[in-house]
């Protein structure tokens, strides 16, 4: 028997809509800022600005390997949204702009309830 997982994402979109901060995203053409690969500028192309709702936490200091992940990073747990935020964009949250390092689905069941996004400025 399949369990129906899209009221707790109802539920969670509800809490980081009530309790978050507006984030926006450039989805589609990337977003200006660093490849995280290259260490190379990305320059800013046309895309769909999408604007969610995300909680945006520290990571623990024994997370922070220096590696992949950084001092100074930051973690936006954000509400589920279509398309996924990806690498090559750029979120902005109280005016500051952050470069989408990595994205972490949380979907028991297939059904997408939070995305863990990685940013880093």
């Amino acid at each position: 028997m399949n369990y129906d997982y899209s009221q707790i994402a109802a539920k969670a979109k509800k809490l980081i809509k009530k309790f978050g901060v507006p984030v926006t995203f450039v989805i589609g053409g990337g977003g200006a800022g660093i490849n995280p690969v290259t260490g190379q500028p990305v320059e800013a192309g046309p895309g769909e600005v999408v604007t969610a709702y995300g909680v945006i936490t520290q990571y623990k200091l024994n997370d922070i390997d220096g590696t992949l992940i950084k001092q100074g990073d930051h973690l936006l747990l954000c509400e589920a949204l279509n398309p996924i935020p990806d690498t090559a964009q750029t979120a902005t949250i109280a005016g500051v702009d952050w470069q989408v390092v990595g994205v972490s689905p949380v979907a028991p069941g297939g059904t997408p309830i939070i995305y863990k996004v990685q940013m880093r400025r």
